[in-house]
């Protein structure tokens, strides 16, 4: 089930519109309405966040629908690093350490390479 049917389930069965939702989360309209429309399928975590809340579930719970199809990192090959390194990214952007679009030195981007190898060895033992 994808972030936008899990949206309009919820919507449904609360009796709101988009900009019900919108005011009960704080969220802009728009951004709600591209959600629904399925436009945005990867929204920020502020967002994720804002609808857990209203919803009454976890970020877990919405993040979990939004990756479980993604690849393990054991069948990504070596992008799934790269990708690993980028969601880190925007993690530092989304709680204020790194302003949005603001470039990395060479120092930074192996912070985020060593933080990933760090994760998998903790997380993902018996991979690679």
């Amino acid at each position: 089930m994808t972030l936008r049917e899990v949206l309009l389930q919820n919507k449904k069965r609360l009796g709101i519109n988009n900009e019900q939702l919108s005011e009960a989360t704080g969220l802009p309209k728009s951004t709600i309405d591209k959600i629904t429309a399925g436009t945005t399928t990867d929204p920020k975590l502020s967002t994720l966040t804002a609808l857990a809340k209203y919803f009454g579930c976890t970020i877990d719970d919405l993040s979990d629908i939004q990756q479980k199809n993604a690849p393990a990192p054991e069948d990504a090959g070596d992008n799934w690093e790269v990708a690993a390194a980028d969601q880190l990214y925007n993690m530092l952007v989304e709680i204020g350490w790194v302003k949005q679009g603001e470039k990395t030195t060479v120092q930074q981007r192996e912070i985020l390479a060593a933080t990933v190898q760090l994760l998998k060895a903790q997380f993902h033992s018996g991979d690679k």
